[in-house]
């Protein structure tokens, strides 16, 4: 049975370790108070200006979220991917980057949007990526909540280094992505993309922008120093 320990989502996968990942992500959710799972991603599609096609991903990335990812992607090959969230679940955040990159959608971040986490991985896998002059995209380790302390997982980190290099990314993105702890974000801009090596383009004139949908996001809400430091946007 799938859990979600804010950063990363665990499944019974048959190995000692992933089971024992598994029970201390149970334990965190109860320890935290969260009886109830946050509502999934928003995901929505629209059709803007001059004809084009966009898919709306906003707030907590949960698992069921890449097959509803998956409708939309099938009958809308074409469409630009507009991300705004500050992240969820790592499994279907990597599924949802993986039918990004097979059916080569472009993904943008707009100014006054904010990615992070498991959203910026969907964000890396588009061809081409946009990312505004003022919009916010950062990434941070892989996680699991134990009682409400937020612990590193190397299965999870694992997890991105193979996902980003079937992206045909460097080990250096794979490091930008999960040198920052989990109470941390390290924030991609243009003066240091070079060296994280994770080119990305600015946003068009000519790329449609759709009213930015409102975030509502239960991950940052129940995680209120993740929701300072995406709001700060201390790059």
């Amino acid at each position: 049975m799938p859990v979600l320990a804010f950063g990363i989502r665990q499944r019974f996968w048959g190995t000692d370790m992933r089971s024992r990942l598994l029970w201390l992500g149970a334990l965190g959710l109860a320890a935290s108070g969260l009886a109830a799972m946050p509502a999934s991603a928003t995901v929505e599609h629209s059709t803007l200006d001059r004809g084009v096609e966009a898919i709306f991903i906003t707030g907590d990335i949960l698992d069921g979220d890449d097959a509803r990812y998956g409708e939309f992607s099938r009958r809308f090959p074409r469409a630009v991917i507009y991300l705004e969230s500050a992240g969820g679940s790592l499994v279907p955040a990597i599924e949802i980057g993986k039918l990004v990159r097979a059916r080569h959608h472009a993904t943008a971040v707009l100014d006054g949007s904010t990615c992070t986490s498991a959203c910026a991985l969907i964000w890396i896998a588009g061809t081409p990526r946009y990312l505004g002059q003022q919009g916010r995209l950062g990434f941070h380790a892989s996680y699991a909540d134990e009682g409400g302390r937020l612990v590193e997982t190397g299965v999870g980190n694992a997890m991105v280094g193979y996902y980003l290099s079937q992206l045909d990314l460097s080990e250096d993105a794979a490091v930008f992505a999960t040198i920052a702890s989990p109470y941390e974000i390290n924030w991609l801009t243009a003066d240091n993309s070079g060296e994280a090596d994770i080119p990305f383009e600015a946003a068009p004139a000519s790329l449609s922008t759709p009213q930015r949908p409102a975030s509502t996001n239960p991950k940052s809400v129940s995680n209120p120093h993740m929701l300072r430091k995406a709001q700060a946007g201390d790059r």
